[in-house]
């Protein structure tokens, strides 16, 4: 009996940290159901989903040791216990953001709001990121309307992978305070900016999409409508071999529920819209696919595919509601034929012919990691090994796949501006 409680207690902390939250046990699950009723709840659920009591009887302890069970159990609190707690609300804290936080160096500044980085007075790490929107500015009405959205929303997603994590709200006279996750490498436009673009198109491109789509997965899971997938909302924890993305500015993002359809308003950044939010036809959470799409577009070729941000905006609107998606241009020569399938196939007018996040997921480009044509194109490039230049292609049968691949350490790039 020891063992097995030694054991199921290594397990239970296992899957505590793929959850993000703690399991019951016997030692706290009837103060649990004494004193919460929507623990209560919860219980009579699981109890009544498993088909046995849990933790009630001499012989829980061998039965919450079955990894079989211990797994049901994982999956009913991911998707029932979970959603739950996450519609608790966020607290703002009165007072000023200082008291807690040393504010430091300027991010981002704008008309509605500052972004800065800061760190905690104790012990001055990490690193966090204060968004502070103004009370007294040109629509400084609404500043804290959206300030309690993005914060609910947030708070909503505290659990989520993928999403740039909040650690709290605050107010004082002048402002309204967001502290979040601090990404050391800044958003996905100005990496893509100041890098030149991408080290491999295709390989990059997929590592980075997939992420996003799992970040918007989760969004959707927990009944969140993104609103403006773009690259300046894609964040990065790290680049390189091990990409780590995460999705913030939820500013524009709503709560839906299944089927809900919006109207009425406009969301998103102009070339990532899609056409039914233009056509002011409703839309549903189908609008982030759309978004992805674009974004995905941008950066496989470098350029947006209904026109640039600069083009007149009537035409721009145009062209998203008419216009048919090229890929046949000089910059898709090297592009895989996966690749432009799952871009027409997502870039769908019509929302119920879009694919499904599950379906992107599921895509034969995702799965094979932006590789398919790897072995019909080689990066000529010169024996010097610190020039940041343009990797020109050529077709070759004889391409060597790890050669290919480790190609971005001689600093080499595929331009994504032209």
């Amino acid at each position: 009996m020891d063992k097995c409680r030694e054991e199921n207690s290594k397990r239970r902390i296992m899957y505590s940290s793929e959850l993000g939250c703690p399991l019951l046990d016997r030692a706290n699950s009837e103060k649990c159901r004494e004193e919460n009723s929507e623990g209560r709840i919860m219980y009579s659920s699981l109890t009544e989903e498993l088909g046995c009591p849990l933790l009630d009887s001499a012989n829980s302890a061998l039965w919450i040791s079955a990894a079989d069970n211990l797994a049901k159990m994982a999956k009913f609190f991911k998707k029932r216990l979970l959603p739950c707690l996450s519609n608790q609300q966020a607290q703002v804290i009165q007072g000023s953001v200082e008291d807690h936080y040393i504010l430091d160096w300027v991010i981002d500044n704008c008309a509605t709001h500052k972004i800065r980085a800061c760190y905690l007075k104790a012990s001055r790490n990490p690193v966090f990121c204060c968004k502070s929107f103004y009370k007294e500015c040109d629509g400084g009405e609404n500043a804290g309307t959206i300030f309690q959205s993005e914060l609910q929303i947030m708070h909503r997603l505290r659990n989520q992978c993928g999403i740039v994590k909040l650690k709290g709200g605050y107010e004082d006279s002048q402002f309204f305070h967001l502290v979040m996750e601090y990404c050391k490498e800044g958003d996905l436009w100005h990496f893509v900016e100041r890098n030149g673009g991408l080290w491999n198109a295709e390989y990059e491109a997929s590592c980075i999409f997939r992420q996003i789509v799992n970040a918007i997965q989760s969004c959707h899971r927990m009944g969140i409508l993104h609103g403006d997938i773009k690259l300046r909302n894609v964040f990065l924890s790290s680049t390189g071999r091990d990409w780590e993305i995460k999705l913030g500015d939820f500013g524009s993002s709503k709560v839906f529920s299944k089927g809900e359809i919006f109207k009425g308003d406009i969301i998103g950044t102009l070339p990532y819209m899609a056409p039914e939010i233009l056509q002011s036809q409703g839309y549903c959470e189908a609008v982030d696919i759309w978004s992805a799409g674009v974004l995905l577009y941008k950066l496989l070729c470098g350029y947006y595919p209904f026109g640039e941000v600069e083009e007149d905006s009537l035409t721009l609107k145009h062209n998203i509601m008419y216009k048919a998606v090229d890929v046949t241009g000089a910059p898709w020569h090297n592009i895989s034929d996966s690749a432009k399938d799952l871009i027409s196939r997502i870039l769908k007018r019509n929302p119920s012919e879009r694919l499904t996040v599950k379906q992107i997921l599921e895509h034969e480009w995702l799965k094979q990691g932006g590789l398919e044509n790897i072995a019909r194109i080689l990066p000529c490039f010169p024996s010097y090994r610190d020039s940041r230049v343009s990797v020109f292609y050529r077709d070759s049968k004889d391409c060597d796949l790890n050669y290919y691949r480790d190609s971005r350490d001689c600093h080499l790039k595929y331009y994504l501006t032209r």
